[in-house]
């Protein structure tokens, strides 16, 4: 049927438009009434509809770069946590060094043991203070976006708070727990350990003394000279040997190859001290007394005898030792050094004593060393103290004469070797050069190394006790410097977040006044538009009864 089929009256026509006109406008109220938005689609209004859009869009995303601004939050409370418990360590370490200044020699060992186990937890805990697989406390880097498109962000660089990296250093000691030889010296040839932790030789080339094998490249921590060949401790408790091998002492057997925590070289003899108190040994004495098969803390050799120092500071001796030695000898000792025909022992006391291994008898010292003595060497008929002020003290065994030290070895000195059979001495400085001279005369002697190894922190030295001391402050101040900058990282983010909320909800808001609407208005409009729809109905029914009316005449 045509639309003009049918005539309507222009009453009912004009009603009917002004009917359809009212119910679309009551149709938009109930959809803005449902989506409580007054602008449902572009056809709406294009320029708010688009408008409220973008600001939704950059909304959300500045609500994903918030979630990252709280994950950072987290990674640097991580790293606040850690560096809190690290500076607590820090100050446990510190107590540790204080207590050593008023300790004894053996406490002195004692303490400073612990204080390397302080600075393996500090490490330790750096490396836990990680939060999803971001570490700052070992060097990584965390960089946060602010704004939808990265372009306004912060980087957070991480930093090393390993107890290397902020400049600790472990301390070695006199022997009595747990040696650490960073120098030693054989008949012709030097032996040293340098920064890398590699072992360095030098002077004799025979019997491939100075090759150094690729197993003692890295990780090496203590050395030993025998007469012409070395060994090597690593830091996994392995053993490294070579050179001559004539009575079988460079074939390191199985159990030396874990768990030593102490090496020494005899002429031809080789021993580990073992994590346990056990020893093994092999080469030219390999049988150990029974006495020197548990709780032993030290070991030297010398020519053919061999020593091991007990956990209650008594001596037990075998080899090449001869007569019983004195009886200041077997108690109360820290260290002990031997050459085959003499044997010198450094007392819990810092005093020394010496005898001759085959008569037992002791034998005159300089007076000078009846106290504050930290280290000894000895070699055919000379041996070397080391003085707690960092002076070195050389004298004709069985004398109380005294041999020349050269001007460079008799200042700032922290550890002495000499060699089997040898007349040589070696000295390490301080600064971690190696100083090397003939005993006797006391001459300078050629070919000294000059090389640079690692110096270590003896805290049977006031001056290593006070190095460590010194190093703990650096490492707090550091710390403190990286723990305000993190800070200050901290607080930028916080103030980043708390502004992008703010933009969030300025956004949000925005969008809304663009697009909501009045609930209020609205709930009028509805009513009004029912009612004229109401009484458009009444108004289209009067026409159609004019119409009737008309028809009635009929």
């Amino acid at each position: 049927m045509g639309l003009l089929d049918i005539s309507l009256p222009a009453g009912m026509r004009a009603n009917l438009l002004l009917l359809q006109g009212t119910s679309a406008k009551i149709d938009r109220t109930q959809e803005r009434l449902a989506t409580g938005q007054r602008i449902n689609s572009a056809l709406d209004n294009p320029s708010n509809f688009f408008a409220a859009r973008a600001a939704q869009n950059r909304a959300s995303d500045l609500n994903i770069r918030k979630d990252g601004m709280l994950e950072a939050i987290k990674n640097g409370e991580a790293a606040n946590a850690g560096l809190t418990a690290i500076t607590s360590l820090i100050d446990s370490a510190k107590g540790l060094a204080s207590a050593a200044h008023a300790s004894n020699a053996k406490d002195r060992d004692s303490l400073s043991i612990q204080y390397n186990q302080v600075l393996t937890q500090l490490t330790s805990l750096a490396g836990d203070s990680s939060y999803r697989g971001t570490n700052l406390l070992k060097k990584d880097n965390l960089t946060i976006d602010f704004n939808e498109n990265g372009s306004s962000n912060l980087t957070i660089n991480g930093f090393d708070a390993s107890a290397t990296a902020i400049g600790l250093g472990k301390t070695v000691n006199s022997g009595y727990w747990n040696p650490v030889n960073t120098i030693a010296d054989g008949y012709y040839a030097g032996l040293a350990v340098n920064n890398a932790g590699s072992a360095v030789a030098w002077d004799d080339t025979s019997f491939g003394q100075t090759t150094i094998p690729l197993a003692a490249q890295s990780g090496v921590i203590s050395v030993a000279k025998g007469r012409n060949f070395s060994l090597a401790l690593k830091n996994d408790g392995s053993v490294v040997a070579w050179g001559d091998n004539a009575a079988g002492q460079t074939n390191v057997p199985v159990a030396a190859q874990s768990g030593v925590v102490a090496i020494a070289a005899g002429t031809d003899s080789s021993f580990a001290l073992k994590s346990d108190g056990t020893l093994i040994a092999w080469g030219n004495i390999s049988t150990i007394p029974v006495a020197a098969q548990t709780g032993v803390v030290s070991i030297s050799a010398g020519g053919a005898a061999a020593y091991a120092l007990k956990s209650d500071g008594t001596v037990v001796g075998w080899g090449n030792v001869g007569a019983t030695p004195p009886s200041g000898a077997l108690t109360g000792v820290l260290s002990i050094k031997s050459d085959g025909g003499q044997t010198i022992a450094l007392k819990i006391d810092g005093s020394v004593i010496t005898w001759d291994n085959t008569t037992g008898n002791a034998l005159p010292v300089p007076a000078i060393l009846s106290s504050g003595v930290t280290d000894i060497a000895t070699g055919p008929n000379q041996s070397v103290a080391l003085k707690n002020d960092g002076s070195v003290i050389a004298w004709q065994t069985g004398t109380t004469a005294t041999w020349p030290v050269p001007a460079a070895a008799g200042s700032g000195v922290v550890a002495i070797a000499m060699g089997n059979n040898s007349y040589n001495a070696l000295a390490l400085k301080s600064d971690g050069t190696v100083e090397n001279w003939n005993v006797n005369p006391g001459s300078a002697r050629t070919g000294t190394p000059g090389i640079k190894v690692s110096p270590p922190i003896s805290w049977q030295l006031d001056s290593g006790i006070t190095t460590s001391e010194t190093q703990l402050e650096a490492a707090t101040n550091m710390l403190r410097r990286n723990t305000a900058a993190l800070s200050a990282n901290l607080s930028v983010i916080t103030i980043r977040q708390d502004f992008t909320q703010q933009m969030i909800n300025t956004l949000q808001t925005g969008s809304d006044n663009l697009t909501l609407a009045d609930m209020n208005e609205e709930g009028a409009n509805m009513l009004m538009l029912q009612t004229r729809q109401n009484l458009g109905t009444t108004s289209l029914s009067l026409a159609s009864q004019a119409a009737q009316s008309v028809m009635r005449l009929f």
